[in-house]
């Protein structure tokens, strides 16, 4: 089972063993004031753009740099809110991500195949502005790591401990561009390293896919089921030794036990 996207809208996956562009420091999301609302929308919590109030004892310099220090307080509200609700959207300028699979993507791809810690780092200090939107890590770069299954690049962004981050990180429970969650990319892959490493920080596993690109309503046991289904008339009919390119029978069982965890998903739920 495929998760339908469009010709060409993401890169090639690799099994492995072992209008407008966006500064890094722009509210994409032009925060507003939601103090009269009930619900609090993951993406724009309430946070005042300027202090509610200046002591007027500071001066001119002194307020200049107290309203810069607000600033950054904010930035680093918006940027741990975000980077740990479940965001149901990627509000990610498509321009940006448009952008991304230029020059970045093919300055990152041999890093992510060689799964180089170190250079995603320099990667990442020289290209910040194209793998940050709306102070997180962009649910993009998320997305290709985990396609390209480097489990220490994926640790590091998930993280978000390393100095050159600036405090910000990747979220596994936000929405790509496509449609769907990390997890269920993790679960296409039968990738079970990355699933335990998206589950330890928090992804959840009820989260559906929606959207006008991907088949909607589908939680990432779905995924991991379906291709089941697939990989198995594949080794019936084009695979009669058994043997399969990218993964074993062992990756997808322990894929789809670790879904079936009660604490996971509530079988109830299942169509």
């Amino acid at each position: 089972m495929r998760l339908d996207l469009p010709a060409n809208s993401k890169p090639k996956k690799t099994k492995k063993n072992g209008g407008m562009k966006t500064d890094l420091h722009e509210d994409n999301g032009q925060a507003v004031d939601v103090t009269t609302k009930t619900v609090l929308d993951p993406w724009n919590p309430y946070f005042p753009l300027w202090p509610p109030e200046i002591p007027p004892n500071l001066g001119l310099n002194g307020a200049i740099c107290f309203i810069e220090d607000w600033k950054m307080k904010r930035m680093a509200y918006l940027a741990s809110y975000r980077s740990t609700c479940v965001i149901n959207a990627d509000y990610t300028p498509k321009a940006k991500n448009i952008e991304f699979y230029g020059m970045t993507y093919r300055l990152l791809e041999p890093i992510l195949e060689k799964d180089s810690r170190c250079c995603f780092l320099r990667l990442f200090v020289k290209r910040m502005h194209r793998l940050i939107s709306g102070f997180i890590i962009t649910p993009e770069t998320l997305n290709c790591v985990i396609i390209k299954n480097a489990m220490r690049c994926a640790k590091v962004i998930l993280e978000g401990q390393a100095p050159e981050f600036g405090g910000f990180r990747a979220n596994p429970n936000c929405m790509n561009q496509y449609g769907y969650f990390p997890l269920h990319e993790a679960a296409e892959s039968f990738s079970v390293d990355m699933i335990k490493l998206l589950i330890c920080h928090g992804a959840l596993a009820n989260l559906r896919t929606s959207g006008k690109n991907v088949k909607e309503g589908l939680l990432p046991l779905h995924v991991a089921v379906e291709n089941t289904c697939l990989h198995k008339y594949l080794e019936e009919n084009l695979f009669p030794n058994q043997e399969h390119p990218d993964y074993s029978q062992e990756d997808i069982y322990k894929a789809i036990h670790l879904m079936c965890l009660p604490e996971m998903v509530c079988l109830a739920s299942l169509p």
